[in-house]
């Protein structure tokens, strides 16, 4: 439950400003890493690469982003 609340508060465009950590926190979880390790456990892709590959396109498309995103 708290992996899946924390995979739906990382591609919320309204927490973008949140690292991942903050997110992790937020949805209960005491360590940064231990939060890293789990999601990856679940979802097959870190925390922070969960969120870039589902960076909306409107965003990478508009120029809000650097290119290198």
């Amino acid at each position: 439950m708290r992996l899946q609340h924390a995979a739906s508060a990382l591609v919320d465009p309204t927490l973008a400003g949140l690292t991942v950590a903050e997110i992790g926190f937020r949805c209960g979880f005491k360590s940064a890493a231990h939060f890293s390790r789990l999601f990856k456990e679940t979802f097959g892709l870190s925390p922070r690469a969960f969120r870039a590959e589902r960076r909306p396109l409107s965003a990478r498309n508009q120029g809000l982003l650097p290119q290198w995103f």
